[in-house]
């Protein structure tokens, strides 16, 4: 266990760091298109990144480095669980989560073309493009989530 302490940061650093690799190629190499929640799950991770790379070059800095990862990974649990219970129908879709598309009386084919022309693509949040074993990569991201905290609270270096 004092051997897995020593290495937290390489570890925090590694996670993080693949996470944001495979968010990157289901975005790019496999063409699904992120939600807006789905690109607030990826900041948690680059800041980890950022982090790891400044606790390993300045170590005295790592009193104050250990609980900004925690808080940045019961931060980046609780966007992900609720992502999570906007897929499940549980809570109401946020306002940014939808298009911006204005309907009216005067509102016609054309105009409603022209709306959907200028406006940018806006994927769904409460839509999983892809489930693997029945689980969407929300839930999979809460999972890691989770255990993020849970090393973070155990595993990582806690200085006064």
């Amino acid at each position: 266990m004092t051997r897995l302490k020593e290495k937290s940061l390489d570890i925090l650093c590694s996670i993080s760091f693949l996470a944001l690799c495979m968010a990157f190629i289901g975005q790019y190499g496999f063409d699904l298109p992120p939600c807006r929640f789905c690109i607030y799950e990826r900041y948690p991770y680059g800041i980890a990144f950022i982090l790891s790379l400044v606790g390993m070059s300045q170590p005295s800095w790592l009193p104050y480095l250990q609980k900004l990862f925690f808080i940045t990974f019961v931060a980046g649990t609780l966007l992900t669980a609720t992502h999570v219970m906007i897929e499940h129908g549980w809570i109401p879709l946020p306002r940014f989560c939808t298009s911006d598309l204005t309907l009216n009386a005067e509102t016609t084919v054309e105009s409603l073309k022209l709306q959907m022309m200028e406006q940018p693509r806006v994927t769904p949040c409460h839509i999983a493009p892809l489930k693997i074993f029945g689980l969407s990569f929300a839930e999979y991201n809460l999972v890691l989530s989770l255990f993020l905290v849970w090393f973070c609270a155990r595993f990582v270096r806690w200085v006064p």
